[in-house]
């Protein structure tokens, strides 16, 4: 990227099952249908290889996909090709980049604490905003290593540090034009650097992973009708224990309870927790550190990218049904390879992922299709019948184990 982001040549070998459009018990045992992935693989040079930092992010709007190289970020559109953001002035390693979901902005963060909100299509700075300085520290561990922008906001963000430090940020516009960034709040909870963040679509909780070995889950509903004339206060209703870092994690589309996480190299083992109450109900290992977990709108069916795994597994991508967590999909590659972070589509049905080997890999995981979520069983999802009970699931006896 640093002479333009421009085709590779693959390297891969993939194992994949079939993807089911339809939950039949026929369908669910096919195992017969291959495909030649990934769709398309970019140069990347001076992609960092670095587990912590969160370097690439899909618009759901105009369709551009941000990758920080170095201390540049460039934008990759389908059709238009490359295009670099101007930062005038940095000089410091891009360590975080994030789009909001309903418009056209993008979070830059640096590693010297430095925040940048772009608008993308124009490829231009509105507001800029020093974290180090805002928390009066000459400390090197202020860089800003995770975002998430609040779902349904066009103007507020959390951030998470390599302190553990997390906090609320406000985009205001000032005399029609100009931007400013607000802290709005400080929310804590973390000892460590914070390694990734999430929100179900509804915008009510946020995830945060930590290389504390732990995830919180905060309510942030509040934020939803704020107004900028009260003071935010939060705290942390839940603290989720793993044996190492949490950096992937991912609520569930149609059961927004439902909380995917995975651990890193010394965990290697994907979890499922019921928000409301911080139950574990399932879990599988997985041989390998977990990078990124997204599911499926439309398939009972969620996807895992990895990066360090055990002598033998190698495997970069796997796609597991739920509940069953029966594997349908394995994409594995050479000796070494490892993806490091990745984002969704807007349409849920690729990733885009970044790799140690300066490459950003684009995977179609499902075939895109028009229809609803599908329609799940009343009862079992959750195996238990209090935590359903909790849900509103209805069962065909009333006993409660």
């Amino acid at each position: 990227m640093g002479s333009g982001m421009g085709l590779a040549g693959t390297d891969y070998a993939v194992v994949m099952a079939s993807l089911p459009t339809s939950e039949t018990p026929e369908d669910s045992k096919k195992v017969d249908i291959c495909r030649n992935l990934p769709y398309r693989l970019l140069d990347a040079p001076f992609l960092r290889n670095d587990y912590y930092a969160n370097l690439i992010s899909w618009s759901h709007q105009c369709g551009k996909v941000a990758v920080g190289l170095g201390n540049e970020v460039y934008l990759w559109h389908e059709d238009e090709g490359v295009s670099l953001l101007q930062i005038n002035g940095n000089r410091s390693p891009i360590i975080c980049v994030s789009f909001n979901t309903v418009n056209d902005l993008l979070l830059v963060g640096c590693r010297n604490g430095m925040i940048y909100i772009a608008d993308a299509p124009k490829a231009t700075i509105l507001a800029k905003y020093d974290h180090r300085a805002a928390r009066r520290r000459s400390s090197p561990e202020c860089g800003v290593c995770s975002a998430i922008w609040i779902p349904n906001r066009k103007d507020l963000l959390i951030f998470g540090d390599e302190s553990g430090y997390t906090g609320v940020l406000g985009l205001k516009t000032v005399q029609d034009t100009d931007h400013e960034i607000h802290g709005l709040a400080e929310m804590g909870g973390h000892s460590q650097q914070i390694c990734g963040m999430t929100c179900p679509k509804d915008g009510s909780e946020i995830a945060i992973g930590c290389n504390d070995n732990s995830c919180s889950i905060w309510d942030i509903s509040c934020l939803q009708d704020y107004d900028w004339t009260q003071d935010i206060e939060l705290t942390p209703k839940l603290t989720l224990l793993h044996n190492a870092a949490v950096k992937a994690m991912a609520y569930c589309p149609w059961s927004p309870s439902l909380l995917a996480t995975g651990g890193g190299s010394h965990d290697r083992t994907i979890r499922f927790w019921h928000t409301g109450t911080g139950t574990m109900i399932k879990k599988i290992p997985v041989h390998a550190q977990v990078t990124s977990i997204f599911w499926s709108r439309f398939n009972r069916q969620f996807v895992a990218t990895f990066g360090f795994s055990d002598p033998g597994a190698g495997s970069l991508i796997s796609v597991f049904t739920f509940p069953e967590l029966e594997l349908r999909v394995q994409v594995t590659s050479r000796a070494g390879l490892r993806f490091l972070s990745a984002s969704q589509s807007a349409n849920d049905g690729q990733v885009a992922v970044t790799s140690n080997d300066e490459t950003v890999r684009f995977y179609e995981i499902w075939p895109v299709v028009a229809g609803a979520a599908p329609k799940f069983p009343k009862s079992g999802l959750y195996g238990s019948d209090l935590i359903e009970l909790v849900e509103g699931i209805e069962r065909p006896e009333a006993i409660i184990r």
